[in-house]
């Protein structure tokens, strides 16, 4: 089961086809751009304060960058970029930005260290963010008297028309995997088998994109939860092969 939001569902399903697999694609979050702020568009007449930016998703880029192009805007050709990972990174490269700062780890945890370390103090930092995105960064770069201003550009809600839908699937036990990208995903799963039996799908595996997801599910009655290493979608179906082999295996 595939449960990233529809425009970005085929980057998973397509290599699991392509690897024998079946994918059930019930998107069960929709992401949407936000309206600025007048407080947000004045930091964005002022981009040129900013020396550094911060983007911790691809959809982190692609709204902010579609704002720019709204507000008639172009991103400043002196600003150093950090991401938190290779398909931000990509996003960052389509869009014609180069990334300056890239931890090792893809989780906001190790961009924050990385950031502390290497910016100088009283480094000025612009951060486009999902409106429900954890503080981590920002209160890691505060601490460190490191000025970081944010800029909500888009958020997530949960697809209720896919309910029944997701209902069906697990109660004709019609899945072998579920995979979440994001803590928003797994509480939109809880939230539509909300009525069913634990029995029904508690026992299903999940695999997870990454420690904050995983830690999520396991707030849950999930008995088998699997963390994808790298952080990434081609981390996630190298587990999910190996699993899928060691069940065949036995």
């Amino acid at each position: 089961m595939i449960t990233r939001p529809a425009h970005q569902s085929s980057l998973l399903a397509q290599p699991v086809e392509r690897s024998g697999g079946r994918p059930v694609v019930i998107p069960l979050i929709g992401v949407e751009r936000l309206p600025l702020s007048a407080d947000d568009r004045e930091k964005i007449k002022k981009m040129y304060m900013y020396e550094w930016f911060v983007f911790t998703s691809v959809n982190a880029v692609h709204y902010f960058m579609e704002t720019l192009k709204q507000e008639g805007h172009s991103f400043p050709n002196h600003a150093k970029i950090a991401a938190v990972g290779s398909k931000t990174a990509h996003s960052l490269k389509d869009a014609g930005l180069s990334v300056e700062l890239m931890p090792e780890s893809y989780t906001a945890e190790a961009l924050s260290e990385t950031l502390a370390s290497s910016l100088k103090k009283g480094s000025r930092i612009l951060f486009p963010k999902s409106r429900i995105s954890r503080d981590t960064i920002t209160a890691r770069l505060q601490a460190e008297e490191k000025p970081v201003d944010v800029i909500d550009v888009y958020t997530t809600a949960p697809v209720t028309g896919n309910i029944e839908p997701l209902q069906h699937i697990i109660l004709q036990n019609e899945v072998d995997f579920i995979t979440f990208t994001s803590p928003s995903a797994v509480r939109a799963f809880l939230n539509g088998v909300s009525g069913l039996p634990l029995e029904n799908w508690s026992h299903i595996p999940v695999i997870s994109i990454g420690p904050v997801t995983s830690a999520e599910a396991e707030k849950h009655a999930f008995k088998q939860i699997y963390t994808a290493d790298p952080h990434t979608i081609e981390g996630m179906m190298d587990l999910l092969l190996k699993l899928s082999k060691e069940d065949f295996d036995e």
